[in-house]
């Protein structure tokens, strides 16, 4: 399974730093009700309803627009979980500094405009966090978050 995450990472990292276009994700969120989750009396006494004579006015409330982050946001949002992983002793000492100096680097370099010195550093981070992962410094769930937020922030880089 860790080996399938490395591989769709590194694949993600290719296509990205390469200038490739990733297609959207058509798998969007959704939501899942178990049937044991309603009460049978209460489905019953719903259905048993007759619909009232005038429809109720509701207001729609329309979901407000998440907030896009930009990379640098992300950078530091991976910074922190770095950090928290180590306090938490998902992740060693030694590993969490090694990785939150590449991140560093990859955000001086991002706020300086160098796009592709910035996407080096974050391919070194990627890449000790797949060596820390084999070395065993690194607990499966922190490299699977770590995984995922690299993912996430590759995908708002601009390409070249």
């Amino acid at each position: 399974m860790a080996g399938a995450l490395v591989a769709v990472l590194l694949a993600a990292m290719v296509v990205t730093f390469t200038g490739g276009d990733p297609e959207p994700s058509a798998a969007g969120p959704g939501v899942r009700v178990a049937s044991g989750d309603v009460a049978p009396e209460a489905a019953e006494a719903a259905m048993a309803e007759e619909p009232s004579e005038s429809p109720s006015a509701s207001p729609t409330v329309k979901p407000s627009p998440r907030p896009s982050l930009n990379a640098t946001q992300l950078i530091a949002g991976l910074r922190s979980t770095v950090v928290g992983l180590a306090q938490n002793g998902q992740l060693t000492s030694k590993a969490a500094q090694e990785l939150t100096k590449r991140l560093r680097e990859a955000a001086e370099k991002q706020a300086a405009g160098e796009e592709d010195k910035a996407r080096e550093k974050l391919a070194e981070f990627g890449e000790k966090v797949a060596d820390l992962r084999k070395e065993n410094k690194i607990s499966e769930a922190g490299y699977q978050t770590l995984a995922a937020g690299l993912a996430q922030l590759v995908r708002v880089l601009p390409s070249r």
